[in-house]
């Protein structure tokens, strides 16, 4: 039972560390930028909770499906369309909770194609690397 407690406890102070050194390196490079603005803290933040939610919900799937049971080809078969699916759902809901209750910040969806799909990507990559991180520990 304690053994578990400690895994529990290091999964979820990895979990909330690493988000969080993710998001205060977008405050720190838009800083550096002369581009952060104390506003947009609501979408970092939204960012930091997107992150943790849909990251601990790759893991519930991967838990409740056995993945971690798999070799690395069949593994990699089911992290790669795992990372995108679940990077489309964090890019919506990014776009929705940032046009819907950020006025203030400048709209996600009207943006051109192609940086829209920067940002599913962008989440599709983070949540890979999630996972071979998840998978390593």
């Amino acid at each position: 039972m304690a053994a578990r407690r400690t895994r529990e406890f290091v999964y979820w102070s990895t979990q909330l560390l690493g988000w969080g050194l993710y998001t205060a390196t977008i405050v720190i490079w838009n800083h550096l930028q002369g581009g952060f603005d104390p506003g947009s803290l609501g979408a970092v933040f939204s960012v930091f909770a997107i992150g943790v939610g849909i990251s601990h919900t790759f893991r519930s799937i991967i838990r409740r499906q056995g993945w971690l049971r798999l070799g690395i080809g069949p593994m990699v078969l089911r992290l790669l369309p795992g990372s995108f699916v679940l990077g489309l759902l964090a890019f919506a809901l990014q776009a929705s909770i940032n046009d819907v209750f950020l006025t203030h910040m400048e709209p996600i969806l009207p943006a051109p194609p192609m940086e829209l799909l920067s940002l599913v990507l962008n989440w599709t990559v983070l949540l890979l690397l999630w996972s071979f991180g998840y998978f390593t520990y």
